[in-house]
């Protein structure tokens, strides 16, 4: 187990990096957020909306 950082460093070497595994890799970490984000993107708009008018 280990934390999001040092499983991206495993991508990369002293003389070289796989891009194609660390932004595939970067695509599945980050693809949860952004699914949610759209799903709620309604909801969350208009609670910072709410948030800011007085």
């Amino acid at each position: 187990m280990a934390t999001f950082p040092l499983t991206q460093y495993i991508f990369e070497s002293q003389f070289s990096t796989n891009y194609t595994l660390a932004f595939s890799s970067y695509l599945l970490a980050i693809l949860p957020m952004l699914i949610v984000y759209i799903i709620a993107q309604k909801w969350i708009i208009s609670g910072v909306t709410q948030g800011a008018i007085k």
